[in-house]
This record gives C-alpha cells, structure tokens and sequence, in this order.
C-alpha cells in the first residue's frame, strides 16, 4: 500500500442536475489538471453522479445548490495488488476488515489497473497502524 499526497472531497450530483452542471462536470473530469497529478473518479449510478476530487478541481460545484457535499477531507491510499490483478480474492477484505474493527470509515475504488482505499485525513495514522499487522503485506 502507498499513501499517495493527495486529499479529495466526495460529492454528488442528482441525475437531474446534471444537464444544468455538464460543462462543469466535463472540465473537473477532463480538463481540470495533468492525469499524473490528480485523482478524479466519477461513478454514474442510479440515483445520480459521484464525484471523487481535490476541492480545488470541484470547486466549480461545490457550493451549487442540489449539490451534496461529503464534509471530510480524504487521503488517497493506492492499494498494490502485484500481478495477480483480477485474480485475486479477499484484497478488500483483508483491507477493509481490520479498518473496520478499528472503525476506520473507508470508501473502496476500483478501477482497471489500480484499486484506491480513501481514508478519513484525519485517520490516516490510525489506518497506517492498524493496516501495519494486518495480513494484507502478502499480497
């Protein structure tokens, strides 16, 4: 695992608000700053759009009106799975399972070539130390 130098925010946008926002939406999610410098994630489900980002890139919409806004600030922690990608069974468990018995809050991403633990900023050395004896250094 690696604590990236990154803080986000979470928040979300409901489906009907998205027309009026979509200029906005597409500038956070394209053109906001260089891919190796930032973490953005969008998920689009049924009840409408998540958006995961630096304040700064969501700034655009944060304080827009329908708009729902996590209060935390997130650290970004990449989870390392070698080469075993798809393969491999239990990684979230053995992440999130020690997290939880600390009551560690966590929001789980996953994406084709990475999966992202976020942590609570403020919890991160809580998480270090509680993930430092866990089983997850096998993989």
């Amino acid at each position: 695992m690696e604590v990236l130098h990154l803080r986000v925010r979470v928040l979300f946008l409901p489906h009907a608000l998205v027309p009026r926002h979509l200029h906005a939406l597409l500038r956070i999610l394209f053109f906001s700053r260089p891919v190796g410098e930032r973490f953005c994630q969008c998920s689009v489900a049924v009840d409408g759009v998540s958006l995961i980002g630096s304040s700064d890139e969501l700034e655009c919409l944060l304080a827009r009106e329908g708009v729902l806004v996590d209060p935390n600030e997130w650290a970004v922690v990449r989870v390392c799975e070698g080469q075993s990608g798809f393969e491999s069974v239990g990684v979230i468990e053995r992440i999130t399972g020690p997290l939880a018995a600390a009551a560690v809050p966590v929001l789980y991403v996953t994406t084709f070539a990475d999966d992202f633990v976020l942590i609570p900023a403020s919890r991160v050395a809580d998480a270090t130390a509680c993930l430092g004896a866990a089983s997850w250094r096998s993989l």
